[in-house]
């Protein structure tokens, strides 16, 4: 960013988590998600989009409107949910039965399972 010497104007980076091509790739997967901790970053999951013979998903539309959403908001500064939801804190409950609460971001009013 100061090679680029752009003033008071943000330069945004995003990073396309590694797609779920291998149970290697969780530590990377962990890695690259700490990025949001630096100021002007996104994050665009594509561990839905995965394949199993390849790391280099065929679908790349998904993945791209993804970031793209992270633009829309960032730089063109539209409303948008740009993020699932994504756990912070995990805390245990009740030791006996071994239950944990975990607590998310990026929920959009609430989590479900299933469908609607």
């Amino acid at each position: 960013r100061r090679k680029w010497a752009q003033g008071n104007f943000p330069i945004f980076f995003y990073v396309v988590q590694l797609a779920n091509f291998s149970s290697t790739h969780a530590l990377v997967r962990e890695a690259q998600r700490r990025v949001l901790t630096l100021p002007c970053t996104g994050l665009a999951s594509a561990v839905d989009v995965g394949e199993i013979a390849n790391v280099h998903p065929k679908n790349k539309k998904d993945v791209g409107e993804r970031l793209a959403r992270w633009a829309l908001r960032d730089v063109f500064g539209q409303d948008l949910v740009v993020s699932g939801p994504s756990a912070t804190r995990a805390e245990p409950h009740d030791e006996a039965v071994g239950s944990v609460i975990v607590v998310f971001d990026h929920t959009d009013g609430g989590l479900m399972l299933g469908t609607r």
